[in-house]
């Protein structure tokens, strides 16, 4: 199984880990497209970080990779939180807030 890795380089998790594991499985964007049953243009979009995958289409991707499925999954999810408040500029304190909701309902 793949070690995933965050680098705070990139502006989404789940680039992080396309960038970091396609050349580790010797895989073009191209093959990769077509094993997840998408255009060349979308993986590209996605590796720029213009595009986010579909939920739908992690757990695929996760085999493709041989990568944590759930690890996978979370990065994605930081991916969708992050775009919804990267440009707010209250986002810490309501990021602060859902995480004590979060676990006031555990």
């Amino acid at each position: 199984m793949a070690q995933l890795y965050f680098s705070t380089y990139f502006c989404c998790p789940v680039v992080a880990q396309l960038t970091i594991l396609l050349p580790a499985y010797h895989l073009l964007l191209r093959q990769l497209a077509t094993k997840l049953d998408v255009d060349t243009s979308i993986i590209s979009k996605v590796e720029r970080g213009d595009r986010q995958l579909k939920k739908e289409q992690i757990p695929l991707l996760a085999e493709i990779l041989q990568a944590d499925k759930v690890e996978l999954e979370t990065l994605w999810l930081v991916d969708q939180v992050l775009d919804l408040v990267k440009d707010q500029p209250n986002a810490d304190e309501a990021l602060k807030s859902v995480t004590k909701k979060i676990n006031r309902t555990k």
